[in-house]
């Protein structure tokens, strides 16, 4: 599964989710190369009811977390579990976020030649996945707040994840979840308290049209974490299976089935719906 994703510039991010100056707590000085246990732009709903921008881990440390060392399996959330597991399930009730990227790295085993020997052998080849139209998005996310040092207030968080869908699943059998732009204040309305609802209506929503590059290789050392070096793309075609001339993009999954699963379902979440603005969702 993914361990590395790009993030937009700052810029890039207050002119996509329209954040005026005093929406970002903490700016991004600039794009970065995310790895777990990194600190990363997350963006939430603050108790004013706003859009909020926040310096966060990635990789969920829960309220209720004693040990010193934090988790070491809680970068991605599998969405199937999400409802089943108490460290995602309590979040996934009252804590969801939005976790900003313009990409993320995949690998797929491909054979290559030796060109002195012929020898056939197996090696890893990192793809870079993205939107087709370079636009940030981003990926549903379940978040912790929590006081550190003293009186100071952190925040993790972590992406859930679903099975890949269509030629998508060439790569990686699992991929992120994406929301699209319109499902954003849905999925951080504060009356939804379901977490079986929020799960689904995730799942439902998720975007599954990517296009994927092959990357250099030296994109997949964590070392390497300048943006730069990530960006230098190789094109690549990969191809459905049984379809040699149709190059791969996922078909969409989105529909309108979770809204309504959510309206029915939450009785006081009669307001919830896909494209409304922040201020509409404000309890």
């Amino acid at each position: 599964m993914f361990s590395h994703y790009l993030t937009p510039s700052q810029a890039e991010i207050a002119r996509y989710w329209q954040l005026a100056d005093a929406q970002v707590r903490h700016p991004l000085a600039r794009p970065l190369k995310a790895s777990p246990a990194a600190t990363a732009p997350m963006i939430r709903l603050a108790e004013s009811g706003a859009l909020e921008q926040v310096a966060a881990r990635w990789g969920l440390i829960p309220l209720w977390w004693k040990e010193e060392k934090p988790p070491t399996d809680a970068f991605i959330a599998p969405s199937e579990e999400a409802t089943a597991k108490p460290i995602w399930k309590i979040p996934a009730s009252k804590s969801r976020c939005l976790v900003p990227a313009i990409g993320w790295y995949e690998c797929r085993g491909v054979e290559r030649s030796n060109p002195v020997t012929g020898e056939m052998t197996m090696a890893q080849q990192p793809y870079l996945v993205r939107l087709a139209d370079r636009q940030p998005f981003a990926f549903a996310g379940l978040m912790s707040r929590r006081t550190v040092d003293g009186n100071q207030t952190g925040f993790t968080f972590t992406i859930l994840t679903r099975d890949a869908i269509g030629p998508a699943a060439q790569i990686h059998a699992r991929v992120p979840i994406l929301l699209p732009k319109d499902a954003h204040a849905a999925w951080l309305y504060r009356e939804l308290t379901d977490a079986a609802v929020a799960i689904e209506f995730a799942r439902e929503q998720a975007m599954t049209e990517f296009v994927c590059h092959a990357v250099d290789e030296r994109v997949d050392n964590v070392r390497n974490g300048a943006a730069e070096l990530n960006l230098t793309l190789s094109p690549v075609v990969l191809y459905p299976a049984g379809n040699a001339s149709d190059a791969v993009t996922a078909t969409s999954a989105s529909n309108s089935s979770a809204l309504s699963s959510a309206h029915s379902s939450q009785g006081g979440a009669g307001r919830l719906r896909r494209g409304a603005s922040p201020e509409t969702v404000r309890p």
